[in-house]
């Protein structure tokens, strides 16, 4: 899959599986966005979209739809997610071949 072509698949994360679990998701599901600010503070977009929304929603609240590269950043979503009441999120991934591409550049 390119880069802004959309299939049957994305990568989302569930909050309420024990540790902030990733599955891929029907890109048609609508959930929050996954967002990051500069200073790596982790939000939700205020309303659930479809995948291929996902990068417009963070931007604009001001942030970058992302995915978390390390355990710590995964649970400060994970937390995020549990505030907002949100138990599953879009994250910042796309399919390249038989592996998964974070789609933000940092």
């Amino acid at each position: 899959m390119e880069l802004g072509t959309w299939g049957a698949e994305w990568r989302g994360v569930d909050a309420g599986a024990p540790y902030g679990r990733f599955d891929a998701r029907s890109c048609t599901e609508k959930h929050v966005a996954a967002c990051r600010s500069a200073t790596g503070t982790w939000t939700l977009s205020p309303k659930r979209v479809r995948a291929a929304d996902a990068a417009v929603a963070c931007s604009a609240a001001g942030s970058t739809h992302s995915v978390p590269r390390t355990g710590y950043e995964a649970q400060l979503l994970r937390v995020a997610m549990e505030q907002a009441r949100a138990r599953t999120a879009w994250l910042a991934y796309r399919a390249s071949g038989a592996s998964w591409t974070p789609l933000d550049a940092r």
